[in-house]
């Protein structure tokens, strides 16, 4: 297991049943594979953040604060634990990656955007990583990009499977929202540390 996933937070969530189905997101059709070899970002955002803190003098006043306040969090209902994990990062500003790091596409670890703040890849992995921290199962997260259609870019959000139904938190939204409220993405592949899932809107 990850040092960090021990390390920053007491797993206390409160206790839900396996999930025995995932809702069609945003009414598309996915095919789900357990090859992530071709997502480097997604794997080197962990491998970093893992090394980062192991090394006791990287981050270590970012790594408390942190932890301090993912604490008051726990113990609550996943769908509550999201909307505050969500209002909770946020409050941290947006900067593009040509700004942030002069690179086009940079994948950052959660203690970079703390530092740092980041683009919408970056505001859904710190919301992932904070919420498998409070114990929230890797089979209830995933990080989706998808098609924003109002605005014609791609963007990223997290969905959260809670014990109410599927949850998506957003940095375009103050408030976490039920997937079957939002109509404005079209997903294209959604992923976690287990498997991925491409998206295909049904005939």
């Amino acid at each position: 297991i990850p040092s960090y996933m021990l390390t920053l937070a007491d797993a206390k969530s409160t206790p839900v049943g396996p999930l025995t189905h995932y809702p069609a997101l945003f009414n598309s059709k996915e095919t789900r594979s357990s090859n992530l070899r071709p997502f480097t970002k997604w794997a080197s955002v962990f491998d970093r953040l893992d090394r980062d803190v192991r090394d006791a003098r990287k981050g270590a006043q970012t790594i408390s604060l942190w932890q301090q306040d993912l604490n008051e969090m726990a113990g609550l209902p996943i769908s509550i634990m999201a909307e505050k994990v969500n209002s909770y990062v946020n409050q941290h500003p947006y900067i593009t990656d040509d700004e942030n790091w002069n690179q086009s596409d940079y994948w950052a670890t959660p203690l970079e955007f703390f530092e740092r703040g980041g683009d919408c890849e970056d505001f859904a992995i710190a919301k992932y990583a904070s919420l498998r921290m409070l114990g929230v199962p890797e089979e209830r997260l995933r990080l989706a990009i998808v098609h924003d259609k109002k605005k014609n870019i791609p963007h990223a959000v997290l969905i959260v499977y809670t014990e109410r139904g599927a949850m998506v938190l957003d940095n375009q939204r103050e408030n976490a929202i039920m997937v079957d409220q939002v109509k404005r993405y079209r997903p294209i592949f959604s992923i976690n540390r287990t498997a991925w899932w491409l998206h295909t809107v049904p005939a």
